[in-house]
């Protein structure tokens, strides 16, 4: 159980580092990798399908844009 516990805590840990070492580029609300398996986003789609039919022939993955909306302005008055 110990060792499930360790194991646990260094898989999260690692998925902490590598999402804070993505980058994105564009203000779309979908992105696709830049290569496979990278952590570079091109960002530039307002739809889904509009990704796919980009990502799907080379294999890659749509994401939403995780700064889509990020202006800093409060949405609520």
């Amino acid at each position: 159980m110990k060792a499930l516990m360790i194991s646990t805590f260094v898989i999260a840990s690692f998925a902490g580092l590598t999402a804070a070492n993505a980058t994105s580029t564009g203000n779309g609300r979908y992105c696709v990798e830049q290569t496979a398996g990278s952590f570079e986003k091109y960002c530039n789609f307002a739809t889904l399908k509009a990704c796919q039919k980009q990502a799907q022939p080379q294999f890659l993955r749509c994401m939403p844009n995780p700064n889509y909306g990020t202006t800093g302005r409060s949405s609520r008055n």
